[in-house]
């Protein structure tokens, strides 16, 4: 059986809305010494596996899709088959301009396909496929904001939208959109924007204490259900999701005793994160909830190839591991008075503890940091294939991402 493991790394527009997501694979049978043939096998069967089956969709929530295309790959006859319409070509920037290439560039261009430079920077410029490009990205590691804002000023004249990659803050966000770029990758979205360093009331007291009894050895669901009716949001965004397509009920659920008892207390236990979290999404990226889902998912289910106790503990570090995005907030802050294990709170702040290097392994993949994943699923005693298997899953569970983004 192939596994190839496929990391997305969502793409905004200026108003911090999904534009669409880069894929970046890897092969499971990969190793550090990886050759050209190696990538090209990984890129065939990853278009094969997503865009021409049915997990594109599920990967990209049905946006656009950026992928690296190598140069024997780019060259292949078989490319004007591909999906021009969920499809952006990504040349990579070791793909040197030669008259195949350019023969080629031309073909994709007149039949429809959408074409990106990668990596453009004063170290790899090619000028001779600008031409034919619609997007070019610049990495923002690698130049300066002079050479940044020179870019944009030496190559306008070919109506090119300008994509900032690598931002890691929200001050190169701006500074970006300020010096002329249209499209945004990077993490900077999971980063708080403005911090605030001193305690505020993050949740309401409701929910306080409706956490804070689920947190029980043994919740007591009369005084779960008196909490809830004094939160009429709550007890909607419960019955809404209970009654969504997730479960597929025939009946329709209508009373929150019902539904507390169909959820039960690891149900409520996983999902209550869920539903607080989605009270303060409307002035932040939706991505940062859609990244906390793939992150809880995934830690839930590397706890399961563990066999640990607790599965639910892992999900919610996930789910509570970007809380200083959402709250603009330090992470010791907003724990400080939380009520949820301790155990769950170094997790979420990437200890020691198994939660924590379950953690980092986490976001060691949604980075596509392939050598941290090698190194971290081997010390956790993880065969690589299973991880890029659980990593995948996790990815394509995005029918719970649109259902939630809707509670």
């Amino acid at each position: 059986m192939r596994n190839n493991f496929i990391a997305r790394q969502p793409i905004f527009n200026k108003n911090k809305q999904v534009f669409g997501y880069e894929l970046l694979f890897r092969s499971s049978a990969h190793s550090q010494n990886d050759n050209i043939f190696d990538n090209d096998r990984a890129t065939l069967q990853v278009l094969e596996d997503s865009l021409l089956g049915t997990g594109i969709t599920r990967l990209t929530n049905r946006k656009i899709a950026f992928i690296n295309f190598p140069t024997n790959i780019l060259l292949a006859p078989f490319i004007l088959n591909l999906p021009k319409d969920i499809l952006i070509i990504e040349i990579l920037e070791t793909v040197l301009p030669s008259t195949d290439i350019i023969i080629q560039c031309k073909k994709l261009k007149m039949a429809g396909f959408s074409l990106a430079l990668d990596d453009f920077s004063t170290l790899s410029v090619n000028t001779e496929l600008l031409p034919f490009v619609d997007y070019v990205k610049v990495d923002f590691r690698v130049t300066n904001r002079h050479e940044r804002r020179e870019f944009i000023k030496k190559y306008k004249q070919y109506n090119i939208v300008f994509l900032a990659e690598k931002v890691e803050t929200y001050d190169e966000f701006k500074e970006a959109i300020h010096d002329g770029y249209s499209l945004f990758q990077g993490y900077f979205f999971s980063k708080p924007e403005v911090l605030i360093t001193k305690a505020v009331n993050l949740i309401s007291k409701t929910t306080f204490q409706f956490m804070r009894e689920l947190m029980m050895e043994e919740p007591n669901f009369n005084k779960l259900e008196s909490i809830l009716s004094h939160d009429v949001s709550l007890s909607y965004k419960i019955l809404r999701f209970i009654n969504s397509s997730y479960f597929g009920f025939s009946r329709k659920i209508t009373s929150i005793r019902q539904a507390l008892m169909l959820l039960g207390k690891d149900g409520l236990y996983k999902w209550s994160s869920l539903f607080i979290l989605s009270s303060y999404i409307k002035n932040k990226p939706s991505e940062l909830l859609v990244l906390s889902l793939v992150r809880a998912r995934f830690a839930e289910l590397i706890a399961e190839q563990l066999q640990q106790e607790n599965p639910n503990e892992f999900f919610l570090a996930g789910m509570f591991s970007l809380l200083d995005a959402f709250f603009d907030c330090p992470l010791d802050v907003i724990l400080e008075n939380l009520p949820i294990h301790d155990e769950v709170k170094q997790g979420i702040k990437f200890s020691n503890n198994i939660i924590g290097k379950v953690m980092s392994l986490v976001a060691a993949c949604e980075k596509a940091d392939w050598n941290k994943c090698a190194q971290l699923s081997e010390k956790l005693h993880i065969p690589y294939p299973i991880l890029l298997n659980k990593y995948n899953q996790a990815q394509q569970w995005s029918y719970v991402d649109s259902i939630v983004l809707n509670i």
